[in-house]
């Protein structure tokens, strides 16, 4: 729960964790077999199927508002999207900062944007792992907390995550197993571009070291794939400081997040600034939420 509410241990609120453990109790847990990317490609199949037109590749430069009504779209290309709802999926601060005039940022918008509290990114590591290292795991998400917490992790957590468990098909021999492992870390101690590599080498064998103690043969057993910082989880999804979002407390969690709808008539929010936040299955419903509202503004009646 730590490490999906983006929390520090003695920061969770206790009601996340009895929520976590009602939602596994009652429906267990779910996984999309070949990867989330696979659970992506049906929605857009979905999407296609019932009309939707989808454009990849094409970075929103500007949301056009006039009277105060959103209109369309202006694309890095220029091309001009017109539309007669506009949801954003991006963060509300990056809405309303980067790609509306600041003139409809209003001091209610501001204050909300002052008082936000970034949750910390992550430093990733995909790994290939022999399976004999792997046995005394029960579990293919295990959340470990070192007794001695090493000063280079920001928060004493290592999260090791090993989808090939319960999907075979991620594996191309049956010897390995592939893992992401994973920790917090904060932007700003990865920033320059000097020397980045070989504090990324470094902070990867500290990591690995911490493993050795409890999987024991893991750093001489696995092969480093490929590895992300905070700055290149920044430049990948055009999140500032690579960050999932905002910490999950009482003071910004939940119904403090925000709802879909703004203050800027036909243009709507969903993603991880508003309810429910962040993760997968949240940002999600917070996208289920946003069609509703529309659909009953437009007098229409909710599908089954």
């Amino acid at each position: 729960m730590a490490h999906y509410t983006l929390l520090r241990p003695y920061e969770i609120p206790a009601f996340l964790a009895a929520y976590l453990l009602i939602g596994i109790h009652r429906e267990g847990l779910y996984y999309t077999k070949g990867s989330n990317s696979i659970l992506v490609d049906e929605i857009a199949m979905v999407a296609r199927e019932a009309g939707a037109e989808i454009i990849t590749g094409a970075e929103v430069k500007e949301i056009l508002i006039s009277n105060n009504y959103a209109r369309g779209v202006i694309l890095k290309s220029d091309r001009v999207i017109h539309a007669d709802r506009i949801i954003s999926n991006t963060t509300a601060y990056n809405t309303f900062t980067r790609l509306i005039n600041r003139r409809y940022l209003s001091d209610n918008i501001r204050h909300r944007f002052d008082v936000i509290e970034d949750a910390d990114s992550f430093f990733y590591i995909y790994l290939k792992a022999e399976k004999e290292i792997l046995k005394g795991l029960r579990s293919p998400n295990v959340l470990f907390i070192p007794r001695l917490a090493s000063d280079f992790m920001e928060s004493g957590i290592i999260r090791v995550f090993v989808p090939s468990m319960i999907d075979s098909s991620l594996t191309r021999d049956g010897s390995s197993h592939n893992l992401i492992v994973s920790t917090p870390q904060q932007a700003a101690k990865w920033s320059g571009k000097s020397h980045r590599e070989s504090k990324a080498r470094s902070f990867i064998e500290r990591l690995l070291n911490s493993l050795e103690n409890i999987l024991p043969g893991i750093k001489e057993g696995s092969e480093v794939l490929r590895y992300y910082t905070p700055l290149d989880i920044e430049h990948i999804t055009g999140r500032e400081d690579g960050t999932f979002g905002k910490k999950m407390d009482f003071r910004q969690g939940l119904y403090n997040r925000g709802g879909n709808k703004t203050v800027i008539e036909n243009l709507y929010l969903a993603g991880d600034s508003t309810f429910p936040g962040q993760g997968i299955s949240m940002a999600a419903y917070s996208g289920k939420l946003c069609a509703e509202l529309i659909i009953k503004e437009r007098g229409k009646k909710l599908p089954i």
